[in-house]
């Protein structure tokens, strides 16, 4: 004996609109969660980098590597500066996304009357900015101590 089991319309309507509601809200999640997983490195705020190198010889000269960067929802906008002792100091604008813990930015800078760009990423590790990318022979990784930005 075989029962037959039927549902009225307005029971499969229901279910129907139950079941997008869930599937809504399980995507809208995971988003919400990523955002929050980046916010937990760099929330938003404004942030200073600064490292400097003082030269062995006279320790009144020295190179400062600067980095500003104020990150505003899931955008990051900043600059990056090796101002030398001496001459050929490179400045730039860094700007980019949060993504993945840290952050994925394009640099645009000039140099020796040059005009370049690179791509860089940023994470912080112990209270410091660990700056990864470029070429090699640009120089452009580094690791600099957190400062104030009043500074």
């Amino acid at each position: 004996m075989q029962q037959k089991y039927s549902m009225s319309p307005r029971k499969i309507s229901s279910l129907l609109i139950a079941g997008l509601m869930i599937l809504i809200t399980a995507c809208r999640e995971k988003p919400m969660e990523q955002q929050q997983e980046n916010a937990k490195e760099f929330p938003e705020a404004n942030y200073c980098f600064r490292k400097i190198r003082f030269h062995p010889a006279d320790s009144s000269r020295q190179d400062v590597l600067r980095m500003s960067l104020t990150v505003i929802g899931d955008s990051v906008v900043g600059s990056y500066n090796w101002l030398p002792f001496e001459k050929d100091a490179r400045r730039g604008i860094l700007r980019g996304i949060r993504k993945d813990s840290g952050l994925q930015l394009t640099y645009f800078f000039m140099q020796e009357g040059g005009y370049d760009t690179a791509d860089l990423s940023v994470i912080l590790r112990d209270g410091k900015a660990v700056i990864e990318g470029g070429e090699p022979s640009l120089g452009l990784s580094a690791v600099l101590e957190q400062v104030s930005c009043l500074e």
